[in-house]
């Protein structure tokens, strides 16, 4: 037999044992190597689809508790809010309270300063009511000692009046 490129019958049949060799080692390393490897891969394609599903559910959960947080946080705000308004409601009732206090207060105050005035004025005006009488009825009685001396009496009634004087002012 000739050959044809280089080509005799033990090279094809190499070839074919080759390539039965190759095709028996493909089918061994299949059954053997391939199958566990295949089942690893399995295993953790199940493994990350398992956690992905976990924290797909997780970030449901938190989105949810993070709505929940915000729904606390502006309640939380609006009850600030409305302690606040409470709190400055009684401190304005409590500020007009007081000032009416006060107020009512002042008048009482200044009703005795009024009543004490007026005291103070009858007892001064009934003092130097006694005064008048006392000097008067000194001037009488001097006036009859002296009985009808119109020099003296003028005298007796500069004397009185000086003398009224003199105790107003010390009083």
């Amino acid at each position: 037999m000739t050959r044809l490129f280089n080509l005799d019958a033990q090279l094809l049949f190499d070839t074919a044992l080759l390539a039965l060799s190759v095709y028996v080692l493909f089918a061994a390393l299949s059954y053997f190597l391939f199958k566990p490897a295949r089942a690893v891969l399995a295993d953790r394609r199940k493994r990350i689809e398992s956690e992905l599903a976990s924290a797909k559910a997780q970030r449901q959960e938190a989105e949810r508790l993070g709505q929940e947080y915000q729904k606390k946080l502006t309640g939380a705000e609006t009850e600030c809010a409305h302690v606040l308004k409470d709190a400055r409601e009684q401190a304005g009732k409590m500020r007009e309270r007081i000032l009416v206090e006060a107020r009512s207060e002042a008048r009482e105050l200044q009703e005795r300063a009024r009543q004490n005035l007026e005291r103070e004025l009858k007892a001064s005006k009934e003092g130097q009511r006694r005064q008048v009488i006392d000097l008067a009825s000194r001037l009488a009685g001097k006036w009859i000692l002296t009985s009808a001396n119109e020099n003296a009496l003028d005298a007796l009634t500069d004397e009185m009046i000086s003398e009224m004087s003199e105790q107003s002012w010390q009083s």
